[in-house]
């Protein structure tokens, strides 16, 4: 049985973890290529959840980036632009996310506002599922705090100049 994710799988056994970002491009490109079997993938994504490289934006705007080079883009004159109608009313929800992630603490209090409420409630529930904290209140708290003092819109721009570039 080949294994060609050992090298990287002993990348992400040490604390703290050696997998360097060229490291995580490769194993990727061995998994989308089909060359790691099961066990070895499921160690890799094991690897990196152990050591919250999962939620780190620099891996996850990798991961994308992985992701794109392997998908097929539409040739753009195949797309007729006026071919598609916003039935959903998407492009508001662009413009209350921008509006809650300039937001500061004050306006990122629960109560004042349904759809930041929305927001924290389902980032605490995201937390707590993860394991990144022990309760709702408490995943709250680090919403609040992400969106307020900008990492959240950061991570959001690491993921839209991700995405862009392919």
């Amino acid at each position: 049985m080949s294994k060609p994710l050992t090298p990287y799988l002993k990348k992400l056994v040490v604390t703290p973890p050696e997998l360097s970002l060229k490291d995580f491009a490769t194993a990727l490109d061995l998994i989308f290529t089909g060359d790691a079997n099961d066990v070895e993938i499921a160690s890799f994504l094991t690897g990196l959840r152990i050591h919250r490289l999962d939620f780190d934006a620099s891996y996850i705007a990798q991961a994308v980036e992985t992701i794109l080079k392997y998908s097929e883009k539409i040739p753009d004159e195949l797309v007729d632009p006026l071919g598609y109608l916003d039935i959903v009313g998407t492009g508001e929800n662009a413009v209350v996310l921008q509006r809650i992630l300039d937001s500061d603490v004050a306006a990122l209090t629960p109560g004042m506002d349904p759809l930041v409420d929305y927001i924290l409630m389902n980032s605490a529930a995201l937390a707590v599922v993860a394991g990144m904290t022990k309760d709702w209140k408490e995943g709250v708290e680090i919403a609040r705090k992400s969106i307020s003092s900008g990492a959240a819109k950061k991570t959001l721009q690491d993921f839209i100049d991700a995405v862009n570039k392919h």
